[in-house]
């Protein structure tokens, strides 16, 4: 019994010392790994620095590889390369003149570089936005460029070539992108609140969740743009991956929005937020725009029985089937042909209008003038 008692205790004393023995490989092997970590990191940042291109792109894609690499440096890689943007595309003092204005060219092979890394990154709720905030790519060709998950409020792209660019998730708050060329661009789930769009070509595009709230789009054409119902719907990206995504996609909404001498012309935006806008000689003939809210909530003491004259606007032959036009003073507006059908136009001041052709089948007109 004691020789077996014996051989127990050995077999047990092996076990532990082939246990610790493995406990510490592990611990130099993770040490080892980490010390590797450490000498990449240290020689991507490094690259970062070089005057040559070639190595910047090898430190940006070797940051790209680290990220993947470690979940638990991902935040801290995303915000080196958003600085590195950052500080490669400031714009230029306003004084400054434009040099070959009229030539739209791409970005720097770098920052561009850098920005589909940003973009392709996925995201969730311990994962924000990129800040890329203020960055300045005037005057550029970002033609078909896809911008995902980035904060790019405040940044400059006006008069850019942006034809069939996406933009997924993004901010472009307060953002400038005056005449920019967007015509067959995607906006899924963006805030754009009071962004700068004056003269933008935003034709043939698709807008699906996004907000243009207090934004400025003077003579911006939006001609034949649409929703897409098949965008995404609460799979989409939003703006905001910080916080829980909405049960169901978000309104696209110009709410409050400068619409003066805009073109929505064969758009189809049904149940869209145009309340509260300003629609001076905006153009919406033959749009689909069925529940689409154009009402006016006065702000109380301002003297007036209706929201401000929407002076030369056209709804001519359009679809506003349901659509809310409460408050508005409409003697200005042409609706010869739309169907206003079951429409909200209560309050309305409809005096002098003409209604030829005009279908007005369930449409409520109490406290209207006519």
């Amino acid at each position: 019994m004691v020789a077996t008692a014996a051989t127990g205790l050995a077999a047990v004393g092996a076990f532990y010392v082939t246990s610790r023995t493995l406990d510490a490989t592990r611990q130099q092997t993770a040490l080892n790994e980490q010390g590797q970590y450490t000498d990449r990191f240290g020689r991507a940042v490094e690259q970062l620095g070089s005057e040559k291109l070639d190595i910047r792109l090898g430190g940006i894609y070797a940051l790209e590889r680290l990220a993947k690499d470690s979940a638990r440096d991902t935040n801290t890689i995303m915000r080196l390369l958003s600085a590195y943007v950052r500080e490669n595309t400031s714009c230029p003092p306003t004084s400054t003149p434009i040099v070959n204005a009229g030539l739209a060219q791409r970005p720097p092979v770098d920052v561009a570089a850098a920005l589909t890394v940003l973009s392709a990154r996925d995201v969730g709720p311990v994962v924000p936005w990129a800040d890329v905030t203020g960055i300045c790519l005037d005057h550029r060709n970002l033609e078909t460029e896809t911008f995902a998950n980035l904060n790019l409020d405040r940044a400059s792209l006006a008069f850019s070539n942006m034809r069939g660019a996406r933009f997924r998730g993004v901010r472009l708050q307060q953002a400038n992108l005056r005449g920019a060329g967007l015509p067959a661009s995607e906006w899924l789930g963006v805030l754009a609140n009071d962004a700068q769009l004056d003269g933008a070509n935003l034709t043939f595009s698709i807008l699906h969740g996004s907000s243009f709230t207090g934004a400025s789009l003077v003579g911006a054409d939006l001609g034949a743009s649409m929703l897409d119902d098949d965008s995404g719907g609460t799979d989409a990206p939003y703006a905001d991956a910080t916080l829980p995504r909405p049960s169901a996609p978000a309104r696209l909404s110009f709410h409050d929005a400068d619409l003066t001498n805009a073109r929505f012309t064969y758009v189809r935006l049904a149940s869209a937020d145009f309340s509260n806008t300003s629609l001076n000689g905006a153009d919406f003939t033959r749009g689909k725009l069925e529940n689409t809210d154009f009402s006016f909530t006065l702000v109380v003491g301002s003297g007036s029985a209706h929201g401000p004259a929407i002076g030369n606007v056209r709804f001519d032959a359009a679809d506003l089937t349901g659509a809310s036009f409460r408050g508005r003073d409409m003697r200005q507006a042409h609706l010869v042909g739309a169907n206003l059908t079951r429409a909200d136009l209560r309050d309305t001041d409809l005096r002098g209008v003409d209604l030829r052709y005009t279908t007005l089948t369930g449409a409520n007109l109490q406290g209207a003038k006519r």
